[in-house]
């Protein structure tokens, strides 16, 4: 799958996918990009929370291919037309924790 699938897929509920590359994919209904230290996004009831933070506390700055995945979700959920919240990293993995 391209990203852009994955990142449809995700939009449309699906719970596992993966690209080419494994540096994006859903996993039991969280989307990751680059492992599961970093997840971008999750379903909460009928909305879609998402990652938006754009520094990491041991890095800085957040990849431009991290945030091209974050675009990529945001236009598919878009698309689908499902609501989003635009939340934190340290909320997401929290919640993710939770999921597993």
């Amino acid at each position: 799958m391209t990203n852009r699938e994955v990142c449809e897929a995700f939009a449309e509920g699906k719970k596992e996918a993966r690209n080419l590359q494994g540096s994006l994919y859903i996993h039991a209904g969280i989307l990751f990009s680059y492992g599961e230290h970093w997840p971008l996004a999750l379903w909460f009831h009928e909305f879609a929370l998402v990652n938006c933070d754009n520094y990491t506390k041991s890095d800085g700055k957040v990849s431009r291919t991290t945030a091209h995945h974050r675009s990529l979700v945001l236009n598919a959920l878009l698309k689908e037309r499902v609501p989003v919240i635009k939340t934190t990293l340290a909320d997401l993995q929290a919640r993710a924790r939770t999921m597993r």
